[in-house]
């Protein structure tokens, strides 16, 4: 009866072991997701776990940057960052990750060929960038979505994956002279990224089109009294000319 008592015990200390320690495991094979740009305006939830969600549902400007190859940076576009950075202790040449388009999943990308951090840095990250364009953005109503996903402990199945969200009614594209590119609030005027120069373009051009309304629906024609007097004087000088007529005929005579 000892016996068997001692057997559960030290089997339930056993599974209470291996739990410990594969958490412990699990919580070292997921990477730490933050947002570089404007990260005030991202909302992450899940982060380090196997499903993580960044979430730009906040006001964002993002700068428009011509295309550069060299970089990843294919096309001209205002590019929206985020950060991966990978977990600790493990061979990173032999991480595996893929992204998501229209077309489906990618081929098998390294994370040590994106090296975004130095050989002998103590923390290993990549950086993806979103591209945002006007086209991409105007008239949606719903999220843009971009996603990837990693097999960090190169077991051959892609254990996290990590989506980038954005809502296009919070983005404000911008060039270097800070000229917004998307949206354009008033027409005819080029916005800046300036609250308060965008506030006073806009209030000034709704009072022009305000005053340009009340103008138009004025009513020209002229009131009742105003009527009756040009009247009344067109009547007495008509009097008084034809009165002149008949008395010049009369000392004519």
């Amino acid at each position: 009866m000892k016996r068997k008592f001692l057997s559960i015990v030290l089997m339930a200390a056993f599974v209470l072991i291996a739990f410990a320690i594969t958490d412990k495991v699990y919580a070292a094979t997921v990477a730490n997701v933050s947002a570089i740009t404007s990260p005030s305006s991202a909302t992450i939830t899940g982060n380090e776990t196997n499903d993580v969600t960044v979430y730009y549902n906040n006001p964002v400007v993002v700068e428009w940057d011509l295309a550069d190859t060299s970089i990843g940076r294919y096309q001209d576009a205002g590019w929206l960052g985020v950060k991966i950075t990978a977990p600790t202790g493990l061979d990173l040449t032999q991480v595996k990750y893929q992204s998501y388009s229209a077309s489906g999943w990618s081929a098998d990308k390294s994370f040590w060929n994106n090296k975004d951090s130095a050989d002998d840095a103590t923390e290993h990250y990549i950086n993806v960038w979103v591209p945002l364009k006007p086209e991409y953005l105007e008239g949606r109503t719903t999220d843009l979505v971009w996603k990837y996903q990693f097999d960090w402990d190169n077991d051959g199945n892609f254990e996290q994956l990590i989506t980038i969200k954005v809502s296009p009614d919070v983005v404000t594209l911008v060039n270097n002279d800070g000229i917004i590119l998307y949206p354009t609030l008033v027409e005819e005027i080029p916005p800046t990224v300036s609250d308060k120069e965008l506030e006073d373009m806009y209030t000034e051009k709704k009072e022009e089109e305000l005053t340009n309304t009340e103008t138009n629906e004025k009513d020209d024609t002229p009131k009742t009294g105003s009527v009756n007097i040009v009247l009344y004087v067109s009547i007495i000088f008509a009097l008084v000319s034809l009165s002149g007529i008949v008395l010049t005929k009369k000392y004519v005579k």
